[in-house]
Parts: structure tokens; sequence; C-alpha cells
């Protein structure tokens, strides 16, 4: 855990010498992607669009959520209930199957 003051540079180092970072769709994760270190992103964003795409990448996003964004902008209060439908075990299993690659 980083707190501020703390440089890009100092961030991009500290995550290149990561084996893998667990991110939301956030500037780390573009970070993580720059110096390539794979990731694990957990997000409310299409992924196919907006993910991590490097070779080792794994992303999660809500179910039905390309679906629903069809409809229009999501509102923030629902924003929670189809994060829930992510599966904590499946994100924590590609975390742990990716220490024995």
């Amino acid at each position: 855990i980083l707190t501020p003051p703390t440089s890009i540079g100092v961030v991009a180092a500290l995550i290149k010498r990561c084996h893998r970072v667990l991110s939301n769709n956030s500037g780390i994760m573009n970070i993580a992607m720059a110096v390539q270190t794979p990731t694990t992103v957990v997000s409310c964003t299409l992924t196919k669009l907006w993910g991590s795409i490097g070779k080792y990448d794994v992303n999660f996003e809500p179910e039905m959520l390309e679906e629903t964004l069809r409809k229009g902008p999501m509102e923030e209060e629902k924003t929670w209930e189809y994060m829930k439908t992510i599966d904590p075990k499946k994100v924590a299993d590609s975390i742990i199957s990716a220490f024995s690659e």
C-alpha cells in the first residue's frame, strides 16, 4: 500500500518487481501493463474494450454487463449490485494459479 506523495516512476518500479498485480480498471492497471507486469483486473467496465490486454492478464467483469450497458449508462447504485456477480473464488483462483506458472 502506497500513500501520497509517490511518483509515477516509483510506482512503476515497484509494480515492475511484482509477480502479478490485482487491481481495478485504474491507473495502476495501466502502469502494470506499461511495465509488462501481469494483472488480474476486477472491473465494472467492458474488459474487452478497457481491460488489461497482456498475454498473462486476467479480467473479471460483472455478468450481463455488456447487455446492461447497451441500454444506456449504468446507474451508480446498481454498479455495486453488478459487482456482486463476480465470484471472489474465481478471482482468487486465477491469482493462485498465476504463481504456479
